[in-house]
């Protein structure tokens, strides 16, 4: 018999509860979002616009470069900063506290 207070299985073991997995997986594709968001329209802009010679190539190569590196921690901290909030609120299934 187990009681409500008692977060135990079969015979009062605990159950398994990957939450520290969750969480990094929940972190990881809120950040890819968000760099999709950020970053996807303006690389996408560059490609469309690309040259075939390979000197210009390589130039739309550099400038897609510096339009990335100031826009990755912006989108990597608002994917960090997103999943903190819903964990905190309680929306992502799997990382929710019992109440």
């Amino acid at each position: 018999m187990t009681f409500p207070h008692s977060s135990g299985g079969p015979a009062g073991r605990p159950t398994f509860q990957p939450r520290f997995a969750l969480g990094l997986l929940y972190t990881m594709a809120i950040c890819f979002a968000s760099c999709l968001l950020f970053i996807a329209p303006d690389l996408y802009a560059i490609w469309s616009s690309m040259p075939a010679d390979p000197a210009m190539q390589e130039e739309a190569f550099r400038v897609a470069r510096e339009v990335v590196r100031p826009r990755l921690p912006l989108a990597l901290g608002a994917g960090t900063l997103v999943t903190l909030v819903c964990v905190r609120v309680g929306v992502l299934p799997g990382l929710r506290r019992a109440r």
